[in-house]
């Protein structure tokens, strides 16, 4: 009995060792940014790079990618009212992702994919637990840009934030199959289908930047040029009032358009409408 479970510890060892891994290194992000973790990461198998062939170094407009950050969307279950679609960022998260994402796409070779984490200091209306989302972002040849989730809006206990980043991302964004909190559909944007043929990734998103330009030319030309123009690293701070109409105005915007597109329906939209009105 007593060679069983010598044998299982050799079994686990020498899967260890035959197993990559992905070996990362991070990069520094701006001082006022300190709830944005960015990494570099190369796959690892035999203590060798395994090539990847992605479009790195990769440049892209930070409001560009801010536009893709914003237009994120996930599907999220209320045991009360249903399901309902949100936002996968926050605006201040966008503010901090898309200048740091910018920098470490142009920064990653062929062989290097980006992974972030974004800490939500601020917690919820109803707890005092911190939240993360986090995931990877990789090009792949012809363009098309990818978002793997490993977890989105995840509650972080306190005694957990140690974990946060390198401890916590134990699987592997690209393999999930399953989540209580999918990504939404978008007409410039598709969820990764399984290789099985079962079903989709979840949280793994394929971005199709020509019509995704496409999209950001038509909302560009739909705005005031005031409520379009920023700066490629814009600050995080309280929104003024003009700032606050123009989010509201944005939110309608995109209720307008989930509206088009199928994923509200008709009352649903009149009644966020309505909230929105309110606070003008």
């Amino acid at each position: 009995m007593r060679k069983f479970p010598i044998l299982m510890a050799i079994l686990i060892v020498v899967a260890g060792c035959s197993s990559g891994r992905w070996v990362r290194s991070e990069l520094e992000v701006a001082d006022d940014h300190d709830h944005i973790e960015i990494y570099l990461e190369q796959r690892i198998e035999e203590d060798a790079i395994v090539p990847q062939g992605f479009e790195h170094p990769f440049t892209m407009a930070a409001d560009d990618l801010g536009f893709v950050l914003c237009g994120l969307l996930r599907w999220n279950s209320r045991l009360l009212s249903g399901d309902e679609v949100v936002r996968v960022f926050e605006p201040s998260e966008v503010a901090a992702l898309a200048p740091a994402l910018k920098r470490a796409l142009a920064a990653a070779s062929a062989d290097e994919r980006v992974r972030f984490v974004s800490h939500d200091w601020e917690g919820g209306l109803l707890s005092s637990n911190k939240r993360a989302t986090q995931g990877v972002v990789f090009v792949e040849r012809g363009g098309c840009l990818n978002f793997a989730f490993l977890e989105i809006d995840e509650e972080i206990r306190p005694n957990d934030y140690a974990q946060l980043g390198r401890e916590r991302a134990i699987r592997e964004p690209t393999e999930i199959t399953s989540s209580s909190r999918p990504l939404a559909e978008r007409s410039w944007l598709t969820i990764v289908p399984r290789a099985d043929g079962e079903g989709v990734h979840p949280l793994w998103c394929a971005i199709d930047l020509q019509k995704a330009r496409v999209a950001m030319s038509s909302a560009r030309e739909a705005a005031p040029p005031a409520e379009i123009t920023e700066k490629d690293t814009p600050a995080i701070s309280p929104p003024r009032e003009s700032e606050r109409t123009a989010a509201i105005k944005e939110k309608l915007k995109l209720l307008k358009e989930m509206l088009d597109e199928g994923l509200i329906t008709e009352k649903d939209y009149e009644q966020k409408k309505a909230e929105l009105l309110k606070t003008l």
